[in-house]
């Protein structure tokens, strides 16, 4: 965002963490070890551990959901954070269930993806005022979406970004969302925003 003539204020998220399934209910995963090797707030490219930076988690899809290293519950703003990356486990991905069971063609419009694309990127902080999404191509093991998301958080700030998501055939999982366009607080603050998840299996 501009901060005054000729300056930029830089600001952004950041998390990197590994993933082990330990248990299945079907083909979704009901029990997994998150390990966060990073997860840090930036600002003006100063980085800032939250608190769950460099820790492990158990996370179950039955109560206590969130078990520390330890084995004992995790502390409730822990948890929250931890189930931010698992807000449907146990079950069928949100993108699975809003894609149809019957084949799919270049250029059909599913726009209920949309709304299960933000749930992925953050369950919590945001709510989608519209979305679009359509089948653009399919390369390799995945389908590209061309997306676009209109949202609210829960502070207020709104945004409006477009971009490419890609979900994997097989198991109907978010594999690279790739999402830029512009946020705004307030009338006098705004700025691009730029949104990227990948997932790398091992």
């Amino acid at each position: 965002m501009s901060d005054g003539p000729d300056a930029e204020q830089i600001s952004g998220y950041e998390s990197d963490f590994d993933v082990e399934v330990m248990a299945t209910n079907g083909i979704a995963p009901s029990r997994v070890k998150l390990h966060f090797t990073r997860n840090v707030n930036v600002y003006q490219r100063a980085e800032k551990p939250t608190n769950v930076h460099g820790k492990t988690y158990v996370v179950d899809a039955a109560a206590p959901r969130v078990r520390d290293a330890s084995g004992a519950a995790a502390p409730e703003d822990e948890a929250a954070r931890v189930l931010d990356v698992f807000p449907d486990l146990g079950t069928r991905t949100g993108i699975d269930q809003v894609l149809p069971d019957e084949p799919m063609i270049v250029g059909d419009r599913r726009d209920d993806l949309a709304g299960a694309v933000l749930a992925v990127l953050h369950p919590r902080a945001w709510t989608l005022r519209s979305g679009t999404a359509t089948l653009a191509r399919t390369e390799g093991t995945d389908a590209v979406f061309a997306v676009t998301l209109d949202a609210i958080s829960t502070s207020g700030v709104q945004m409006a970004v477009a971009g490419d998501v890609r979900v994997r055939l097989a198991d109907a999982r978010l594999t690279v969302a790739e999402l830029r366009g512009t946020y705004e607080a307030s009338p006098t603050v705004k700025g691009e925003i730029e949104i990227r998840r990948s997932v790398r299996a091992r």
